[in-house]
């Protein structure tokens, strides 16, 4: 299947009953839903992370793509495009990459993943990174499996 890359404007690639597509703001509760799996703490609280959805659905450097499938959304990406000292140059940086469980290892995740690298082509980026929580052993499986490579820890400080 062809690379996805439709960051200007709204572009469908139907791969047998599968749909890729841009996000739109009515896909927030099914959005919501497949976070869910992915972060069981900290609680989410709706109608911030429905305000945060919109947000990015309407910045440039935000880029949401889900897969769906007979009207329900198996998976979601983003991608967030930035500039950055130091890779003197933009890179692409994916904050969610979830694919309901009931439909895993079908390649969805990783067409949701190529097409994310394939945006961040065309926005000139530099790398794609992402970080994963050290107990997603088989999520570090698939990245690497898609030539990724482990280069660095993640730190953070809660505010």
């Amino acid at each position: 299947m062809a690379c996805l890359g439709f960051p200007a404007s709204f572009v469908v690639l139907m791969s047998g009953n599968l749909i890729y597509r841009n996000c739109r703001i009515s896909d927030f509760d099914q959005v919501l839903a497949l976070i869910s799996q992915l972060w069981s703490e900290p609680k989410i609280q709706r109608e911030k992370m429905r305000r945060v959805f919109q947000q990015g659905l309407s910045d440039a450097s935000q880029h949401y793509m889900c897969a769906e499938q007979h009207n329900t959304l198996i998976g979601f990406c983003s991608l967030l495009i930035k500039n950055t000292l130091w890779q003197q140059g933009n890179l692409g940086y994916i904050d969610e990459l979830i694919v309901d469980s009931k439909h895993r290892g079908k390649g969805i995740g990783r067409e949701l993943l190529t097409s994310a690298c394939q945006i961040a082509k065309e926005f000139e980026c530099i790398r794609v990174e992402l970080d994963s929580a050290h107990h997603r052993v088989a999520a570090h499986l698939f990245y690497q499996a898609n030539l990724f490579e482990n280069r660095a820890l993640l730190f953070s400080k809660k505010l």
